[in-house]
């Protein structure tokens, strides 16, 4: 099997022959090869999780059974096939298609293999995560920048907007900087339930001392319900009339007057 394997080819193979080439493909899907290519990378890691996802959570499975090994696997090479499938192919699985997987990713976070330091620290560090997930009760928010399985948590595990509430703070905090990895899917987050993260939203511009930050802000408010958007307007206010010179750097002032008249309008069509 080639670095580029062909996925039509792949997706069109028996359980058998799909769970014998496994060991062979998974290098394509790895980030840090340098000769595969991005799109095929994907389509076959898609390809993975979507099979993984709709085969029987049994070690009688071929392709299940196939995983396993290659995750119980103890000699010196077996690192490299660890990687990418702890950092990107069992994460995204359902929780009772992670099961099987329990005892070789416990004893990755406990006994991990040799190999490249880097490589063996986040192929344990991933693991943990995978294990914390599964047996999650409760959700938490991202703590790392590659902390995908927070997001998972969320939206498994967070119903109501009391449920969500404790987390809104943590989520802000990712919006600091739009180059995040989190920060799309922690405004998503975010967006379910608004009525909450108005008020927290408000003493962030109430400093005025990071106008990065409040910019996506403003930009949420934008987007809510215009009753929501009103209960900030004596901070939206502030900004128009006095904006900090970090406002005024990333032009969250501008965006401020759009808020303001959006407000206005509605008030005024409130009125007739």
């Amino acid at each position: 099997m080639s670095n580029n394997p062909d996925v039509s080819e792949l997706a069109n193979l028996s359980a058998l022959d799909f769970a014998a080439v496994v060991p062979s493909i998974l290098p394509s899907i790895d980030w840090r090869h340098q000769n595969a290519h991005w799109s095929i990378q994907g389509e076959v890691r898609e390809l993975l999780v979507s099979r993984l996802g709709t085969a029987p959570p049994s070690l009688e499975d071929p392709l299940v059974s196939a995983i396993h090994s290659s995750l119980a696997d103890t000699t010196p090479d077996a690192a490299q096939l660890k990687f990418p499938l702890v950092s990107q192919i069992i994460g995204d699985l359902p929780r009772e298609c992670i099961e099987p997987y329990r005892d070789p990713l416990a004893l990755l976070v406990t006994d991990p293999p040799e190999g490249d330091s880097g490589t063996i620290r986040t192929i344990s560090e991933a693991s943990a995560d995978i294990l914390e997930f599964l047996d999650a009760s409760e959700a938490w928010v991202p703590r790392h920048k590659c902390d995908d399985l927070a997001i998972r948590s969320l939206d498994l595990l967070v119903h109501t907007a009391e449920e969500m509430r404790p987390h809104v703070p943590g989520l802000l905090g990712w919006l600091q900087d739009p180059n995040w990895p989190p920060f799309p899917e922690c405004l998503r987050q975010l967006e379910r339930f608004p009525e909450i993260v108005i008020d927290p939203i408000r003493e962030i511009l109430r400093s005025g001392y990071d106008g990065v930050w409040e910019f996506p802000l403003l930009q949420f408010l934008q987007e809510v319900p215009p009753d929501l958007m009103e209960m900030a307007r004596e901070e939206v206010e502030r900004i128009v009339q006095r904006p900090t010179q970090s406002e005024i750097d990333s032009e969250v002032d501008v965006i401020a007057i759009e808020c303001l008249q959006a407000m206005d309008n509605w008030a005024e069509r409130r009125k007739r």
